[in-house]
Formats: structure tokens, sequence, C-alpha cells
């Protein structure tokens, strides 16, 4: 675990878990259970365990044992294996995901930007083209009447 949860590890860095049976409390027939590892505590070790669990919360570069040098070459080469898998190669990492829904958020934005824009726009050369028409004679009923069916232009004609 790269987090210490107290309930799971009560301040210890190894705490195993056995499965038994919940009414007899009878323990599961198998060497069974879970195990949980305080990564946070045993990378503090100076021990091949303590560089393992460095490497494996990406706190060190330069590894010094050949055994978790092996392993780190190891995950090298699963996760290169793991990323030129067809699917996998297909599917976007979190950080394009995130960088994707922020272009979607931002176009949701500005279309509602735009929108508001142009309502205001709209209300703007609405009432000018009424008092345009005012200006010509109608009266202002007729004038939204005719802005409001669109009529404006056979109006302007006349």
């Amino acid at each position: 675990m790269a987090e210490d949860v107290e309930l799971l590890l009560d301040r210890e860095t190894f705490a195993r878990y056995v499965l038994k049976n919940e009414i007899t409390g009878k323990e599961h027939p198998r060497t069974s259970g879970i195990l949980y590892i305080s990564l946070t505590q045993l990378s503090q070790e100076k021990s091949t365990a303590g560089e393992l669990a460095q490497f494996l919360l990406g706190r060190i570069k330069d590894i010094d044992s050949e055994v978790v040098n092996s392993i780190a070459n190891s995950f090298g080469a699963s996760f290169g294996e793991f990323k030129s898998d067809k699917e996998v190669s297909g599917m976007l990492s979190v950080l394009e995901r995130g960088i994707e829904e922020g272009v979607i958020r931002g176009r949701e934005e500005g279309r509602e930007e735009g929108r508001e824009e142009g309502r205001d726009e709209g209300v703007v050369l609405g009432a000018a083209k009424i008092l345009e028409l005012i200006k010509k004679g109608l009266t202002p009923e007729d004038a939204f009447r005719l802005i409001n069916q669109g009529q404006h232009e056979i109006a302007e004609a006349k």
C-alpha cells in the first residue's frame, strides 16, 4: 500500500489477515489470506526490501540492489508489452483523458458564452430595428409584431 491505512495496518509494516469461517471461527484449510504491506514504512528500511519499496513508490531512480534492478527491468519490459497491446494503445492515459475532458468542457463553455453574446446582440439589434420602424411611422405594437414575425424587411421597403 502506498498510503498507510491505520484500520488495516494498525501501525505495523506488515499485517496478514487469514480467512476464517464466520460462524465457527475455523481457519481456511489452505494457506490463504490477505497481506497488507506499508510501502511507506518499508521504504525507510536500509535493505533490499526497503529499496524495492522506494522503487514501487517512485522515490528512487538509481537502484543499488541487483535484485531490485532486475525487478525494475521486469516492470519496464512488462509495461512496454502492455502499452504495445492493441487494445491498450487505443486507450487514453489519465492525462490524455483529462486534457480531452478539458477541451470538451471548454468548447461547451465557449458555445454557451457565444449563445449568451448572440442573445444580447439580438436584443440590441431587435430594439434598434423596432425604434427604426417606429421612426418610419409604425406603432410600437406593429413594429414589434413585424420584427417578431421576421417581416421587418417588408416594412422597410414600404
